[in-house]
């Protein structure tokens, strides 16, 4: 797998290829973890404004459905990034 030439400016090489080795629901944790990062960063300052049928329909999802649209957010995620890098 290609790695992304925006994570190679912030982690080491190794680093990298551990986490691309990691098992699916690993990298599901992972993700988890680095979004309490950035909700601790942000202190409260944004706040999540997605309609109660839309959490519900998230909230009924299976493990593997929840990580597509994890994929699905940071396939988002990075689109944003690679416009606001131009």
């Amino acid at each position: 797998m290609p790695t992304n030439h925006f994570i190679a400016d912030y982690l080491p090489r190794d680093a990298i290829k551990e986490i691309e080795s990691l098992e699916p629901l690993s990298k599901a944790l992972l993700l988890f973890e680095l979004a309490e990062e950035i909700l601790e960063a942000t202190d409260g300052l944004f706040e999540l404004k997605v309609s109660a049928t839309t959490t519900q329909n998230i909230k009924s999802l299976t493990t593997y459905q929840t990580c597509q649209v994890a994929e699905y957010l940071c396939q988002q995620l990075s689109t944003h990034q690679m416009q606001v890098a131009t």
